[in-house]
């Protein structure tokens, strides 16, 4: 595997990663979601008395930002203004049924997309885990990072050989001329 593909792969898995949080899901309830939408839904379900500016505090976000959400979300029917029984200017959310069957949607999605990410892992041996232990430390320690051109060249491959105590063998298609 030549190392720009691994790089550009990469770099296309993060693209996809914040482009599918821009794209409205439907978690069972016939009204599209989006990200931002389902992440105020947990925040009501873990804080159901919080009133706009406590929301807003906890999702940092705005106090507009917080109003015009929940008005949205009113429309989708997946949660409900209480009012305060002290303060009638004051209100809060609860989910409603369908709130709750989002939630539980969303779950359900992600618990899918885990257990196939630790059946994949499971096949692995150990020598396979190490390389992706390594280079998930690797990531870890360059974060924050920005997409960059391959420059995978020859000096680049020595200075892995001497990092890593192995051969670079594999040669990179940018200055071989492969694709």
């Amino acid at each position: 595997m030549e190392y720009c593909r691994v790089t550009n792969q990469f770099f296309d898995i993060i693209r996809l990663l914040e482009e599918e949080k821009k794209k409205p899901k439907d978690y069972g309830v016939g009204a599209s979601l989006y990200y931002a939408e389902v992440m105020f839904l947990e925040s009501i379900a873990q804080y159901p008395n919080e009133n706009v500016s406590d929301l807003s505090k906890r999702l940092g976000i705005t106090k507009g930002a917080v109003t015009q959400m929940s008005a949205k979300l009113l429309q989708k029917n997946v949660i409900e203004a209480v009012k305060r029984a002290d303060n009638k200017k004051e209100k809060s959310f609860r989910l409603t049924e369908g709130g709750k069957l989002a939630i539980k949607g969303h779950q359900q999605f992600h618990e899918q997309a885990n257990q196939k990410l630790c059946d994949f892992f499971a096949t692995l041996d150990r020598d396979e885990m190490a390389v992706i232990f390594r280079f998930l430390g690797c990531l870890r320690e360059c974060i924050p990072f920005c997409e960059f051109p391959c420059h995978c060249g020859e000096e680049k491959r020595n200075n892995k050989e001497a990092a890593y105590h192995e051969p670079a063998t594999t040669e990179c298609a940018q200055f071989t001329g492969d694709a």
